[in-house]
């Protein structure tokens, strides 16, 4: 159920208005609190998720950021990354980058 809940939280978040109803709605910290859940197929699809809305929404990345929740999300990355989402490699990257400045 929570693994299904999360990928369609990644479908919602495809959109502007699914990423601002997201943010309304307080998904987004409960997807990053998600990324601890014991089940691997749980975390995979907050994960997702995430990257998906993070991708899409300036202000996904800011609450990611403001919030302080950006790190976990990055420390996070799951074991298989050919279940991350189809993304540019500068994403990644940028995800890289933002870790680095974190733990400065």
């Amino acid at each position: 159920m929570r693994e299904r809940a999360a990928a369609a939280l990644e479908v919602t978040a495809r959109t502007p208005a699914g990423c601002e109803a997201m943010l309304t709605d307080g998904a987004v910290p409960r997807l990053v609190a998600s990324l601890d859940d014991a089940v691997h197929a749980v975390r995979d699809a907050a994960y997702a998720a995430l990257l998906e809305a993070a991708a899409r929404s300036v202000h996904v990345q800011t609450a990611l950021i403001t919030a302080d929740q950006l790190q976990p999300l990055v420390q996070k990355v799951p074991s298989s990354l050919s279940s991350l989402p189809s993304r540019p490699l500068f994403f990644y990257q940028g995800l890289a980058f933002y870790d680095e400045l974190l733990t400065r």
